[in-house]
């Protein structure tokens, strides 16, 4: 999910750092509807964040 800037998995901390992040841009936008976010989830990423 790192966009293919590097092959190797990532580390327990680059993974928890990534968890936050999109935690916090799941939390900001409040126009977005509550259904985008299972669709997304289910899809394992917020589009920006999968690969």
């Amino acid at each position: 999910w790192l966009r293919g800037t590097r092959k190797d998995p990532p580390t327990l901390d680059e993974t928890i750092a990534h968890e936050n992040k999109r935690q916090q841009l799941e939390n900001k936008p409040i126009n977005m509807l509550p259904t985008s976010y299972g669709r997304d989830a289910a899809q394992g990423g917020t589009g920006k964040c999968s690969a």
